[in-house]
């Protein structure tokens, strides 16, 4: 078994409890600005992004994760916070009773997708996918449990 890479800098791990204050600012900021998907490689993913870094510090101190600075093309340099995986249904479900409607359809979409191994590339459900669901988020029946 090959060890586990260190996180990269400036990473910050999320945290087990968030503050019922800190959580309604969090959910204020991603109704606005956020963005809840299945991704390529069909994983979780909570992102937001911004031109000012210091509302993107703020959420990556709140819930983990770290703040990336992009270039593009046409626009200003802009700044972007992405959570995945565990971590990031984690929040979904903690977000889920304080969003519109709207949002929390975006919410179980993500999370029906990810659970399925969907995502934008589609395919089947991996081996660490399986086995991160069965660790606490949501045990899914084996297909040989569903058939009998």
């Amino acid at each position: 078994m090959t060890p586990r890479k260190p996180p990269r800098s400036g990473y910050k791990s999320p945290p087990s409890e968030i503050d019922s204050g800190d959580l309604k600012w969090v959910a204020g900021f991603l109704e606005g600005e956020g963005s809840f998907y299945s991704g390529k490689r069909r994983d979780l993913i909570i992102s937001a992004g911004q031109l000012q870094k210091w509302p993107l510090e703020k959420l990556a101190s709140i819930c983990g994760s770290r703040v990336t600075g992009h270039k593009h093309k046409l626009a200003k340099f802009s700044w972007q916070w992405r959570l995945y995986g565990a971590p990031a249904y984690k929040l979904m479900t903690m977000l889920e009773p304080l969003m519109s409607p709207r949002r929390v359809n975006q919410i179980l979409t993500a999370k029906g997708n990810w659970m399925l191994g969907i995502g934008r590339g589609g395919g089947q459900v991996s081996k660490r996918r399986k086995s991160t669901i069965r660790q606490g988020l949501h045990v899914l029946p084996d297909k040989r449990q569903m058939e009998l």
